[in-house]
């Protein structure tokens, strides 16, 4: 996720990563008392849900999400990716905000990252 600045008293609430023709390998960080749910992949999308569990533990800054996820892409043909971030006051209704594929950094892993005898 790149990092954003939070308007005062603004905290982050929860994270959506949707992906096409991705699959998810790894949840590098889950922050404390957040809830973890993957969907799919069904017809090659996929969807990550991260939320707090209580306003107690929404984020005061968005450095938590950095490195987040690893993904891996099996087809680049149809790629794509876009990862929302729920902010919220606790004052009144939450925002949202969307980063698209072009904003997110995408790093490219070790091949042996990748494959499945690479693995214990």
């Amino acid at each position: 996720m790149p990092t954003f600045a939070l308007a005062e008293g603004e905290r982050v609430s929860g994270v959506q990563i949707d992906l096409a023709c991705g699959r998810f390998r790894a949840v590098n960080c889950i922050p404390d008392d957040w809830s973890l749910e993957i969907e799919g992949p069904v017809s090659e999308h996929s969807t990550l849900k991260a939320v707090a569990n209580h306003g107690v533990s929404w984020l005061s800054n968005s450095s938590p999400l950095q490195d987040f996820a690893t993904i891996m892409i099996c087809s680049t043909s149809c790629f794509d990716i876009t990862a929302t971030v729920y902010t919220e006051t606790g004052e009144n209704e939450g925002k949202t905000r969307t980063f698209r594929r072009d904003q997110l950094r995408l790093e490219k892993l070790p091949d042996v990252a990748m494959r499945a005898d690479s693995f214990p």
